[in-house]
């Protein structure tokens, strides 16, 4: 396989799009055809101009719209790759994405990315038209046009198998698919349906509304607790998990303990988990999210603190679903923190500042003002930003100054693989050494979310 910057770095394009003027502001339905569009791609290393409809004659064209940031789009990207290089008389292919030339470029250009290839697919950047054209809030999304020029599905990525596409283009209706219809939704509107705005108290709980993409939100303004968690078309488990761990945003399996005669009230059908849909009622995933994806809502008039917010969810999620949600102790594999004597080597910080700790250009780490609590959750937070996500829990022992404020400033240009290029938490607690904390991983009681059936 060749490296992707052959391909993919010299991504220098002007990215202009025309399309005729009675199609600029139109948006494209499924059964309308597509209109006449002209549009600058880069197709391997070469960059030219296309008109649309050369790309659907005799074939079926997928337009696929996705980013660099979104680790969906890029699985699916390799996946249409690799199919149009075995199947290039069945089906186009054309990327579709907002960002810009440069993001685009030093995105495929560094190592870690060296495993996607796009040499069989067109892409387009910093595109305005075509997203007007297809209006849409989640990626990856997908567009399906047949030979005629017209648009026949619209769909998220579970549509896009083999099956699917080489069934499509031979006239038959794809098995599982489903149409993709959005409708207009604003999540961080006071209410996503009518109802007084005078109330102290509000909690709201519906099923699975066809057409919204999934996602989730929380309010917490300043100086004041949570007042607001607000998650739609999401599952049960993530909002057990985010009433847990204070919504952080990356659930851990590790801290979870579910006692259930039925795994898939849970746990969501995919990945290595689709092995669930063996034996059930559901043909597939998309079959399983539309009895158990739920708006959850729940919205206070002022901020509380988040373990008095934690038992409202608790107890708003526990009568309505029928479980039983706990906070217990279990054996848990931990990164115990100690450090012995004063802060080392480190900058005082100033207890009247503001605490800020985050990654700055290159490899590098910036802590401001920041106890080593304070650092502790940064890693099991928001470390994933920087590298993998920090499976184990980091617990603090035995350290008298627990609430001294340090300043550093934490450099690992020269630590990081040049083929992976990623900052590890082993390469950020050595970095801390020299301030005298050491990082051990042992066994530790730590309290996780016990979940129990209730029938």
């Amino acid at each position: 396989m060749k490296i992707i910057k052959e391909t993919l770095s010299s991504l220098l394009l002007a990215a202009g799009i025309c399309v005729t003027s009675y199609a600029q502001q139109k948006e494209v339905v499924i059964g309308n055809k597509l209109p006449e569009t002209l549009i600058q791609v880069q197709y391997g290393s070469e960059k030219k101009t296309i008109n649309l409809k050369d790309l659907y004659k005799d074939k079926l064209l997928i337009i696929d719209f996705w980013a660099t940031w979104c680790v969906p789009c890029l699985k699916e990207m390799k996946f249409l790759d690799s199919l149009r290089f075995k199947h290039p008389e069945e089906l186009n292919v054309l990327m579709v994405t907002r960002e810009s030339n440069s993001i685009i470029s030093e995105f495929f250009s560094q190592a870690r990315n060296r495993d996607i290839t796009s040499k069989n697919l067109m892409i387009s950047v910093s595109d305005t038209v075509l997203h007007k054209l297809f209006p849409h809030r989640g990626i990856p999304h997908n567009v399906w046009i047949d030979k005629t020029g017209t648009v026949r599905a619209i769909t998220s990525q579970t549509a896009v198998t083999i099956k699917n596409i080489l069934g499509f283009q031979h006239g038959e209706k794809p098995s599982g698919m489903r149409m993709k219809k959005e409708v207009a939704f604003d999540p961080a509107a006071e209410r996503f349906s009518a109802g007084d705005t005078s109330f102290t108290y509000r909690s709201i709980i519906t099923r699975k509304i066809p057409g919204i993409y999934s996602g989730g939100s929380f309010t917490v303004p300043e100086g004041e607790g949570t007042k607001r968690h607000f998650i739609w078309n999401g599952f049960l488990l993530r909002a057990f998990w985010n009433a847990y761990s204070e919504f952080n945003p990356h659930l851990r399996l590790n801290l979870i303990e579910i006692h259930t005669r039925d795994s898939l009230k849970f746990i969501p059908p995919s990945r290595e988990y689709a092995r669930l849909l063996k034996g059930s009622k559901y043909a597939d995933y998309d079959a399983w999210k539309d009895d158990h994806a739920v708006f959850y809502d729940l919205n206070l008039r002022k901020g509380v603190p988040n373990s008095k917010f934690r038992d409202f969810m608790f107890n708003d999620l526990e009568r309505e679903f029928n479980v039983e949600a706990k906070i217990e102790k279990r054996p848990v594999k931990c990164v115990v923190i100690t450090k012995k004597g004063k802060i080392r080597n480190a900058e005082q910080g100033n207890p009247l500042e503001r605490t800020e700790i985050s990654r700055k250009i290159g490899f590098k780490i910036s802590i401001r003002n920041a106890t080593i609590a304070d650092f502790a959750h940064f890693m099991f937070r928001d470390f994933p930003k920087t590298s993998d996500v920090v499976p184990n829990p980091l617990v603090i022992e035995n350290i008298t100054d627990s609430t001294t404020r340090f300043n550093a400033e934490l450099d690992f240009t020269n630590d990081v693989d040049p083929i992976n290029q990623m900052i590890t938490p082993e390469m950020v607690y050595n970095k801390l050494k020299k301030f005298g904390y050491r990082f051990k991983e042992e066994m530790r009681q730590y309290p996780i979310l016990v979940l129990y059936d209730r029938d």
